[in-house]
């Protein structure tokens, strides 16, 4: 289910090839109920100028949610399947398409697919707007407040929530206070630089938009202001700046391979990489230092200089058996002539029962059509009410020899915890179990394995239909067990993700290497957890030929009844990783084509079939 309507295509940035009457976004703030402030007109196109205001994209990494302002309000601009729509802070945009509004914030609501919407730069570099100074005790009346919704603000000599020294990584929450004791939210997006960085200490000017996140109607509360940056946040006392970007190898594969996050499970035998960068805001110079006590012998700081205005750090650590069930807090201080951010983070190597569980599968985008082939995929004796998020599971699989106890474990996607095993649940030995979308009474699955309807439902297992998300299963220590993280590329609009060719492997849509649409409860090919993974069958008489513009064509005799995986390596000690998933043919003239094979001095490759 996605928890907002996603439609992938490239955007078509050039306007509409029709008559285009500008309208100030002052008037569309109009067009709105007067007693639930949702828009009343959703289907008419309306067009409006204003300069972006937002430093960063503001949503999903496959669509764009962007704030524009004219000389007369301002408002959001989201664009379902906008991958590629990234404008900057101070471009001038002309933007065609329907009002709509996420959680009572008025929108353009824009989808990529349809020719007559639209998003055009005219100019760059324009100055932004003068922030409006915002007034936390309109909140309190939304007549007063909803003018402002979607405007440049700011709030000043306001002081921050200092119960924990950083902003939230992920995204979340700090409550402002002003002079009068008054309160705001003030919002972090997962998608800023503001996560985990220092909070200043003192007052504090923030520039931002005005935002709302109301999920029920009337829509009057949930403001948020919502900076975009962390230079948005203006004080004398800001800590230096700390960024880093993570890099993976791993044995197991599903997570991120390049990320920012801050917690890590790690695998005996993996291996985490963390590249940090330390600036100052002010241009200060700042000395760091890294703390290693308590860090195992497969940890290691590497410092460049440790004093300066733009220093670097990198942090690796390979985990081993000996660390397993141990929580390792990896510390950096980073301080300035103000102050000092004390960055964090965690990495934690599951115990030996627990590197045996695994996300083994999982379906994000469940079928509402009783035509379908992967319609009722949980075989229920009477279809699901909502399918769309009541049909979504997870798959968690048990491949040790122990029962595990699951009290207190938990299942989250990237915004929120979506399952909480409250009571005793038993993963067996072995085995799987499947946590499902709901509803949480009643449409009981028909399956082999044990099975729980997801505990906190709102949006059934919260699974995003097109990928960029998440799947974490915690500990009941609130460790992370096992993160994956699925894109695009492998969530399917016919049946499950699964992992392939065995539970070491990457996930892949399962219709690309299986007869089934979906499988929940044993391995890709139906087979228990309790049985070896399937043989897969290597194919012989491979031809490799290499063109005049260095593509290597692989040519082979095909079988119309099977699907056919390339695996390629650039070395042959490499791990081979699958190049090519879900190859079909209607005739024996196999075929794969690497034009990016030009890019290696060699490479390496197998075909198999299951």
């Amino acid at each position: 289910m996605l928890k907002r309507l996603l439609l992938a295509a490239s955007l078509w940035l050039s306007p509409p090839l029709v008559a285009q009457t500008v309208t100030n976004i002052a008037y569309l703030r109009t067009l709105v109920d007067g007693v639930t402030y949702a828009p009343t007109d959703t289907t008419n196109l309306y067009t409006a100028e204003g300069v972006v205001t937002t430093h960063t994209n503001l949503t999903t990494a496959g669509n764009a949610l962007f704030y524009i302002q004219d000389n007369t309000a301002g408002i959001s601009v989201f664009v379902g399947g906008g991958s590629t729509l990234r404008p900057n802070a101070g471009d001038r945009v002309r933007v065609t398409g329907p009002l709509g509004h996420f959680n009572g914030l008025l929108e353009f609501n824009l989808s990529a697919a349809n020719t007559n919407h639209s998003v055009l730069t005219l100019s760059s570099n324009n100055p932004l707007p003068a922030p409006t100074p915002l007034e936390f005790n309109w909140q309190n009346d939304p007549a007063l407040i909803e003018p402002y919704e979607g405007s440049y603000v700011a709030a000043s000599n306001v002081f921050l929530d200092l119960s924990t020294p950083t902003f939230p990584t992920g995204g979340g929450n700090v409550t402002i206070t002003n002079e009068a004791g008054e309160t705001f939210v003030l919002r972090v997006d997962a998608r800023t630089d503001i996560n985990g960085q220092a909070k200043p200490t003192g007052a504090v000017t923030v520039l931002g938009v005005l935002g709302q996140f109301d999920s029920s109607s009337p829509f009057t509360t949930g403001y948020q202001l919502l900076p975009s940056r962390y230079a948005d946040i203006l004080s004398a006392s800001k800590a230096p700046t700390v960024r880093f970007t993570n890099v993976l190898e791993l044995i197991r594969l599903g997570d991120a391979p390049t990320n920012t996050f801050s917690e890590h499970a790690l695998l005996p035998g993996e291996k985490l990489t963390m590249n940090v960068e330390v600036t100052d805001p002010e241009g200060r110079e700042v000395t760091i230092t890294a703390l290693t006590n308590g860090l195992p012998a497969g940890a290691r700081w590497t410092l460049g200089q440790t004093t300066g205005t733009n220093l670097s750090a990198t942090f690796t650590f390979q985990a081993a058996a000996a660390d397993a069930g141990i929580k390792y807090a990896v510390l950096l201080s980073a301080a300035n002539s103000v102050a000092t951010n004390d960055a964090t983070w965690t990495v934690y190597v599951p115990t030996a029962d627990e590197q045996k569980v695994t996300v083994s599968e999982f379906l994000a985008n469940p079928a509402t059509a009783s035509t379908a082939p992967h319609f009722n995929p949980l075989r229920r004796v009477d279809p699901a009410p909502s399918p769309s998020s009541d049909d979504e599971y997870v798959e968690i699989a048990n491949v040790s020899g122990s029962d595990l106890q699951l009290q207190n474990w938990t299942i989250a996607d990237a915004v929120q915890v979506r399952h909480r095993f409250y009571d005793v649940f038993t993963l067996p030995a072995s085995n799987s179990i499947v946590v499902y979308g709901g509803p949480l009474n009643g449409f009981a699955p028909t399956l082999d394995v044990p099975f729980i309807p997801a505990s906190e439902n709102a949006f059934g297992c919260g699974l995003n239909n097109t990928g960029g998300d998440s799947i974490m299963v915690g500990n009941a220590a609130s460790n992370i067990v096992a993160r994956v993280v699925h894109s695009d590329r492998n969530v399917s609009g016919s049946g499950s993700s699964t992992r392939f060719p065995d539970l070491n492997g990457a996930f892949v849509p399962q219709v690309w290497v299986s007869t089934n649409n979906v499988s929940p409860g044993g391995q890709y090919d139906c087979r228990l957890f309790s049985e070896p993974p399937a043989p897969l069958l290597s194919i012989g008489n491979v031809a490799v030929s290499l063109t005049t513009s260095n593509t290597a064509n692989l040519n082979w005799t095909a079988d119309t009844s099977r699907s056919y995986t390339v695996w390629q390596a650039d070395r042959v000690t490499d791990r081979f990783a699958g190049r090519f998933y879900g190859l079909r043919f209607t005739n024996s003239a196999g075929l794969f084509i690497d034009a990016a094979a030009s890019n290696a001095p060699m490479r390496f490759y197998f075909i198999t079939a299951p």
